[in-house]
């Protein structure tokens, strides 16, 4: 799930051009603006990787689980991460075995043989290695990788790198330390944004610090920078885990983050899984927002009526992108089929204020199935998961307005204005679900360059056609 700033230093474009990087996609903020809606019928060349279907709502990998967890782009390469061994390069037909992250040319489909990481845990196997996050700096010379894992080629590495683009190796000079109190390691989200490393998971110290979630580390050593310490506390319940935030989400500005997880306590105050936090612009700490809403009091469980999940799923926000102007954000969860004013399987448009009881300006509710993502690109809000339907009820500014089930299986469009979906957009049942689409990417950029919306997860088929795990939906 990444993001893209529109302006570039004049002097990191000279050093793009010395490395033959192309800065179509720098990362940090909001995703970027398209020009128009992208297709819903995928292009015919991306790389086939192999394996099955995964468990909905579970990071658990068995023998066949196979899917893509993130997306990034350095002008013509795509990094994709997450369970992946089995990969099949669609340009020679030869299949190569590859270690939970691939690079291919996002115009030809080309499988690159000379990136090749292997990101295991202590015994050597994939299955523990997970790789949830792949972000890109903004000049497109490094790459973080985050996850589950704790070893990368057979090195102790746990939960966090740095790759270096030009020499196509890990930068050992980036130290994290993630888990260095021999507590959990584990890394959900990577944001680079206006040259801040903002990184988020399960684990109670990084950067040589304690720190619980949530951390701000100096992207070339990996040293905590001291810009993130908000006592982040509390789980959604008793079975929900440890304390975790599971995505960071960046205003545009670089000037407000969204973070959603498992808690219930920013710096000492209630916040229910959804939060939002002032950045400083001249690297003071980051501050804790008024911003709040009953609608996550009433999706929590054991406070709301008809809170997310029951026992078996107490977690359920999922994921948030902001609008390309700066001005509202999405929001997307799983959580069941629970009724309004609780936000489970549902996504919702927040405008950004500080009101301290913010109503959403519209929810769509699935029905009692999971969205995984959203983006953000203008008129236009793109959502992927395991749904079925979208528009089983839908919310405007607090008053029920249609309830009308629509069939988008797995991907979605929805009008920004409205949030109602648009029906000539992938509807039927022609695209395979999986446990769902849960990692997508916004390239603007002119014809021919591969523009559009990439997407990934751990289904095969994308409106009839053949996707397998990752695909690219064209803009015209």
């Amino acid at each position: 799930m990444k993001r893209a700033r529109v302006a570039v230093a004049v002097a990191v474009t000279g050093l793009a051009a010395v490395l033959g990087i192309s800065l179509l996609t720098p990362s940090g903020g909001a995703a970027p603006a398209l020009p128009s809606r992208v297709g819903d019928h995928p292009v015919d060349y991306t790389p086939v990787i192999n394996g099955g279907e995964c468990a909905v709502d579970s990071d658990a990998v068995d023998s066949t689980c196979r899917r893509v967890r993130d997306l990034a782009r350095i002008g013509d390469r795509v990094y994709a991460g997450g369970i992946i061994d089995s990969v099949t390069d669609k340009t020679t037909g030869t299949t190569g075995t590859y270690g939970n992250a691939i690079m291919f040319n996002a115009r030809t489909g080309a499988v690159s043989t000379g990136f090749h990481p292997k990101f295991t845990d202590t015994a050597g196997t994939l299955a523990g290695g997970v790789v949830h996050a792949v972000e890109r700096s903004t000049d497109g010379t490094a790459l973080w990788f985050g996850g589950e894992f704790k070893k990368v080629d057979g090195v102790t590495n746990r939960g966090l790198i740095r790759w270096d683009v030009a020499a196509n190796k890990q930068n050992t000079v980036f130290q994290p330390n993630i888990g260095a109190d021999n507590g959990t390691a584990r890394v959900y989200d990577v944001k680079y944004f206006c040259g801040r490393l903002w990184v988020a998971g399960d684990f109670t110290s990084a950067g040589g610090v304690a720190r619980t979630a949530l951390v701000s580390l100096n992207p070339t050593t990996g040293a905590a920078t001291g810009e993130v310490n908000l006592l982040i506390g509390g789980t959604a319940s008793a079975n929900a885990g440890p304390t975790r935030i599971t995505k960071i989400a960046p205003s545009p500005d670089c000037k407000r983050v969204v973070l959603i997880g498992n808690f219930t306590r920013i710096a000492n105050h209630v916040r229910y899984q959804v939060a939002v936090v002032n950045v400083s612009p001249t690297g003071g700490r980051a501050l804790l927002a008024p911003w709040d809403s009953s609608h996550l009091a009433a999706s929590q469980i054991g406070v709301g009526a008809s809170g997310c999940g029951g026992t078996a799923l107490t977690v359920w926000p999922r994921d948030v992108d902001w609008a390309p102007d700066g001005t509202w954000w999405a929001l997307a969860g799983t959580g069941g089929n629970k009724a309004y004013p609780a936000l489970c399987d549902s996504v919702s448009r927040w405008t950004n204020n500080d009101s301290t009881n913010a109503e959403p300006v519209w929810i769509n509710y699935s029905g009692g199935d999971t969205f995984l993502s959203v983006r953000v690109t203008g008129p236009h809000v793109y959502v992927g998961g395991h749904f079925r339907v979208l528009d089983h009820v839908v919310y405007q500014n607090g008053v029920h307005v249609a309830s009308t089930d629509h069939e988008h299986f797995g991907l979605g469009l929805l009008a920004a204005s409205s949030g109602m979906s648009l029906s000539a957009w992938n509807d039927g049942a022609t695209t395979g679900r999986g446990a769902g689409w849960a990692a997508m990417l916004s390239t603007p950029g002119a014809k021919g360059t591969a523009s559009g919306l990439w997407v990934g997860g751990d289904a095969d088929v994308i409106r009839g056609v053949t996707g397998k795990r990752i695909a690219l939906l064209p803009l015209p």
